[in-house]
This record gives C-alpha cells, sequence and structure tokens, in this order.
C-alpha cells in the first residue's frame, strides 16, 4: 500500500508525505529482509531537498546508517 501511495504523491511537491512513506517503506523493508529496498528507500529521504527540521533529519540519518550497516 505504501509503494502505491508513494506512486501517488510523488512529484506533486509533498515532500513531507513522500518522506513519511518513504521512511515507512524502509522501516517495514528491513523488517521483511530486504535490506536493499530498505537502503533506497532511505537514501530518497535523505537526498531529496528536505522540509523536515534538523532533529528529524539526524533522526532519518541515524536510521539510515543503522540499516546501511
Amino acid at each position: 500500500c505504501y509503494c502505491q501511495a508513494l506512486q501517488v504523491y510523488k512529484g506533486k511537491g509533498w515532500t513531507l508525505a513522500e518522506d513519511h512513506i518513504n521512511f515507512t517503506i524502509g522501516r517495514q523493508s528491513f523488517t521483511l529482509r530486504q535490506p536493499e529496498n530498505a537502503v533506497a528507500a532511505f537514501r530518497h529521504i535523505l537526498i531529496n531537498d528536505s522540509k523536515q527540521s534538523a532533529v528529524q533529519q539526524a533522526a532519518f540519518l541515524r536510521e539510515y546508517l543503522y540499516v546501511y550497516k
């Protein structure tokens, strides 16, 4: 469902919604032992121009580093 939701919101300028969706996809992919999908979802959050607060961006980075290693 989240992958389908991402297709709806992608490119529409709703960056906070995209971040939430990618974060959830990353977490669920990691839980399902799909590390490549998890890393890709978290990377997407980190490479885009984020509207998130610095605290939230740091949380995303921590999660990405945890999944990446």
